[in-house]
């Protein structure tokens, strides 16, 4: 419910020159709202495959990322745009998908693709965030 009001309350403050696509991601990672200028967007749409989401199985942020980056590669150029890409996540993550997701967030942010990561509850994977918030443009924020 938490990652839910987070997601609605970023929706509010899009602006129809914005762009924006959901990927979401357990074991594996899944595009549910490809990458869509927010004018464009079928908003009433949207918010209710995310009123529809369910939380399951494991954490595997590298496989999010690396959809979301593709997703923002593939997207039409904006010389005045800013490309962020933000994360709800539970943070718990294994060393290695750590080591991984941490190593294509600073590869990210060389490309001018920053991200913000925003943890949702107590059991966080502390080490993880300490490096990511390491990378330059990164924000890491925590809400219970």
């Amino acid at each position: 419910k938490v990652a839910k009001n987070c997601i609605s309350v970023f929706l509010d403050k899009l602006k129809n020159d914005d762009y924006f696509g959901l990927v979401i991601f357990n074991e594996d990672a899944t595009e549910v709202q490809p990458l869509t200028k927010w004018s464009l967007t079928n908003k009433k749409q949207l918010r209710q495959r995310i009123s529809r989401l369910r939380a399951s199985g494991g954490t595997n942020i590298s496989s999010s990322i690396k959809l979301a980056s593709e997703m923002i590669t593939a997207a039409p150029e904006d010389s005045n745009s800013t490309n962020r890409v933000f994360f709800l996540t539970d943070m718990e993550v294994g060393p290695i998908d750590g080591r991984e997701f941490t190593s294509l967030v600073a590869s990210n942010a060389q490309n001018s693709v920053y991200t913000s990561v925003t943890g949702v509850g107590l059991d966080l994977t502390s080490d993880v965030i300490a490096r990511v918030s390491k990378s330059p443009g990164c924000v890491y924020a925590n809400v219970r």
